[in-house]
């Protein structure tokens, strides 16, 4: 790892509590959505909204199911197989059929919601 790499670390667990701690302000039995949970800023939102006590839906792609598990994400969703473009305060379409799911929070790492 360059210096640089390493130098770029810290940057993804700062807005990662910005987003958690600061703008959602997730509180213990909370509901929490994190789209691009395996990613850099997900990462650390993903373990940031555990110790605040939420529940963690992890989403990113197949190939990092495992590690949002290892994380700590009490679900994870494939990206590829559920469509996320709708979620929204109202909650997300699980992937059990007719299952909806509320949220109380919802961050995109990601950068692809449009909400």
């Amino acid at each position: 790892m360059t210096f640089e790499e390493a130098a770029a670390i810290p940057q993804g667990a700062v807005i990662a509590l910005q987003g958690i701690r600061d703008k959602g302000q997730v509180q213990p039995g909370q509901i929490v959505l994190i789209n691009g949970a395996g990613g850099s800023v997900g990462m650390f939102a993903v373990q940031l909204a555990k110790v605040y006590g939420a529940e963690v839906t992890g989403v990113d792609n197949a190939g990092k199911l495992d590690f949002m598990r290892s994380l700590g994400a009490d679900h994870v969703i494939d990206y590829t197989s559920v469509c996320l473009l709708s979620v929204g305060p109202a909650g997300f379409e699980s992937p059990a059929p007719s299952e909806a799911v509320p949220l109380s929070a919802a961050a995109d790492s990601a950068g692809l919601a449009q909400w």
